[in-house]
Parts: C-alpha cells; sequence; structure tokens
C-alpha cells in the first residue's frame, strides 16, 4: 500500500500561515481545528494583532470575544492570558483604565500598542510603569499619561520608543515636559495634532532642536483640514522631516488595516515625505480616509 503524498513540514505549514493571515477574520479560525499541528502554527498568527473597540465600527472586523468579556466580568481568564502572549500589536479603544492595567502586563512582546479614549478621570498615570519593555511604537494621549500631580513623567519607560504618536498635544503640557521629550533619543518618527494656534511654535521647538532630535526622520503633523497636503503654508514646510496629513476619518479601521498589511499611517507619512504619493492617491492608499 502506497502512503498518501505529503508536503515537507516546512512547506505545510508555509501553506497554511499565508491561507490564514489573508482570511484572518473569516476562514483562519476554521484551521485551527484541522490538526493539533495547524494550531500549533495559526494561532499565535492570528492573534499577533488584537484589539478592542466598545462601539460599532464603519467597517472594522469585531474585536476578540475574550476581550469584550473582561470588559463586562473585568476578570482576567487564561484564554486571555494566553491570546496576549501572542500579541505584537495591541489597541485598546474606550476601555476602562482598570482593564488596560491588567491587559498590558500580559502583552509582553508587543511592539506597538494603540491607547485611545480611556476614561481621563480614572487613573491613568498608573498605566505608564505597565507599558511593555518590548514597545517600540505607542499611540497615546501622553498628557492623560503622564499630566499627575503626584507622578513625575519618566522618560525611561519610553527609552525604546521609536514611533510616538501623541494625541491632543497641548501646548502647556508641552511646554511642561519639553525637556523630558529631549531624552527620547531612540525616537526617529513622532506624530502630533497640536492646536493650530500653537503649531508653529511647537514644530519649531522640534525641528529646530538638531541635538535632540538627532534622530528624527519624520515629524508627521495631523491637522483637522479636509484634505491631506504635501505642501504647507508653514515655515519648516521645506524641512525633509516635516510631513503634513490630515486626521484620519476612521483611524480604528486604518490601524487594524495597517498593522495587518503594514501599511499604516508612518508608512503613508513616508510616501509623502518622498512624494511617492498625492493627494488623489491618498484615498487609495488609505482607504477609510
Amino acid at each position: 500500500m502506497v502512503d498518501n503524498p505529503r508536503f515537507p513540514p516546512e512547506l505545510e505549514r508555509e501553506i497554511f500561515e499565508l491561507l490564514a493571515w489573508n482570511n484572518v477574520d473569516t476562514e483562519a479560525r476554521n484551521l485551527l481545528v484541522v490538526a493539533k499541528r495547524v494550531h500549533k502554527w495559526i494561532e499565535p498568527l492570528i492573534y499577533r494583532v488584537i484589539f478592542y473597540y466598545r462601539f460599532p465600527r464603519r467597517s472594522a472586523p469585531p474585536p476578540l470575544p475574550a476581550l469584550k468579556e473582561l470588559c463586562l466580568t473585568h476578570h482576567i481568564t487564561p484564554r486571555i492570558v494566553k491570546l496576549c502572549s501572542y500579541a505584537h500589536k495591541v489597541l485598546l479603544h474606550s476601555m476602562s483604565v482598570d482593564d488596560v492595567a491588567k491587559l498590558l502586563p500580559l502583552c509582553s512582546e508587543a511592539k506597538e500598542v494603540a491607547l485611545w479614549l480611556l476614561n481621563r478621570d480614572q487613573n491613568y498615570h498608573v498605566l505608564q510603569p505597565l507599558l511593555p519593555k518590548s514597545v517600540q511604537r505607542l499611540s497615546v494621549n501622553l498628557s492623560h499619561l503622564f499630566n499627575n500631580k503626584a507622578f513625575e513623567f519618566k522618560p525611561a519607560v519610553l527609552r525604546n520608543i521609536t514611533h510616538l504618536d501623541v494625541i491632543a498635544l497641548s501646548e502647556d503640557f508641552w511646554k511642561s515636559e519639553w525637556k523630558n521629550f529631549r531624552r527620547l533619543t531612540n525616537l526617529t518618527h513622532l506624530a502630533i495634532d497640536p492646536p493650530p494656534a500653537t503649531r508653529g511654535t511647537i514644530v519649531g521647538g522640534i525641528l529646530e532642536d538638531t541635538i535632540a532630535f538627532k534622530n528624527l526622520h519624520i515629524l508627521l503633523v495631523l491637522s483637522t483640514d479636509a484634505k491631506p497636503t504635501v505642501d504647507s503654508p508653514s515655515v519648516y514646510a521645506n524641512d525633509p522631516r516635516y510631513v503634513q496629513m490630515a486626521t484620519l476619518t476612521y483611524p480604528i479601521e486604518h490601524w487594524i488595516l495597517g498593522a495587518r498589511n503594514g501599511k499604516d499611517i508612518w508608512h503613508t507619512a513616508e510616501k509623502l515625505k518622498q512624494g511617492l504619493l498625492t493627494i488623489d492617491d491618498l484615498a487609495k492608499e488609505v482607504p477609510y480616509f
């Protein structure tokens, strides 16, 4: 009796991983029951990107049921512990600070974390020391995370950060924490959305400080303009590090898409910087804009 032909294990795994990654929100989970070896290969891939949001989205895939359960019960289950151990990219939106504080230490391998619209009336600052040391890309409202009278902004927590997206950067917070920003020496990409009245002051302070920000490759200035623009009236528009684009209309959808295919906001900024992307092209590059 002739044995049935088999793929080499390496090729078989590559086929299953490719199939799972291209269908992560549909058929991928069905592959988990094919065989134990396939389950072992596929589960970490499916949960490499995890996210939670509370309200219905335009076209975003549904958040993890395990995280929805956490927000109802406020209890960490073995399932959540396992899934978080796989996470490389994490988005937590409209989640209580207490629940976020339970999740962050479990995401020990996370390279990218976005903390959006958390309750500012809670003890937001307790999250600072809980950020995984592996995090290199952070998107957060820093004034909530660090602005507490009984707590000091300690840049050592962010020493590995290379990509920082500062949400709602106020002039007061910038003035009070400027010296600490200058100590983020590994920073290569910085995104800010300062108020128009103070935009010039903040942008100028960053671009003119060539010692502290010597490694800065892109300063992405987000605005509420109706359309993104490569050109800007700013006096710093000719600085090769300066990139301006409009704030994304559907940021959650874009974050999830970018986390999975690599075409995130930084990818878009780089193409704008290099002149490889025009205003007319941007709708195709950022489908949820």
